[in-house]
């Protein structure tokens, strides 16, 4: 049964984003891609960052408004393109209102197992990719009094043997996030 209450809150929902300007990091697959989708759905223009154009594509192609998206192939650790990425899609939209930080990786192996470069890569991306993101559109989400959302994980809070890399980075997250 479908009542008005449902009718009221479904149209809430549906347009809760409604001509919001947001940025997704890891679009192109997974859930950044299922969020880009949504927020699409919901009314928004989506800058959607990913290193895999194949996968940025498809992303714009399941929206329901493919208008309504822009699709940078970059690397959330790269300080340069991220900083031109983005300056350059909010310069064309007027402004910023939503950043999602869902760019991530993960190394499943124990701490004797994991190299130095594998440990790295995962803080590089997990980590210091969010907080550029953070870094860069704070500014800018400063003004429209936006919001941040960065993915963090359980791991982050109780760790987990055959994530150390992962488990650390996603700590890391929720205290960068506290500390913003």
């Amino acid at each position: 049964m479908n009542t008005s209450l449902d009718n009221q809150t479904d149209s809430i929902v549906e347009t809760r984003f409604q001509d919001k300007i947001a940025i997704v990091t890891g679009a192109g697959s997974g859930i950044g891609q299922a969020i880009v989708i949504r927020l699409v759905a919901e009314g928004a223009f989506v800058l959607g960052i990913d290193l895999n154009e194949a996968g940025l594509k498809q992303t714009t192609l399941l929206t329901s408004r493919p208008e309504r998206v822009s699709i940078a192939v970059a690397s959330v650790t790269d300080e340069q393109q991220i900083t031109e990425k983005v300056n350059e899609y909010v310069t064309r939209q007027g402004r910023l209102d939503v950043l999602i930080n869902m760019a991530g990786i993960m190394c499943a192996t124990i701490a004797t197992d994991t190299t130095l470069e594998q440990f790295r890569s995962v803080i590089d991306t997990n980590l210091v990719g969010t907080f550029l993101m953070c870094r860069v559109c704070l500014p800018h989400l400063l003004i429209t009094k936006g919001n941040i959302v960065n993915a963090a994980s359980t791991a982050g809070l109780h760790g987990h043997p055959y994530m150390v890399a992962y488990a650390a980075s996603k700590g890391a997250i929720i205290a960068l996030t506290k500390s913003l």
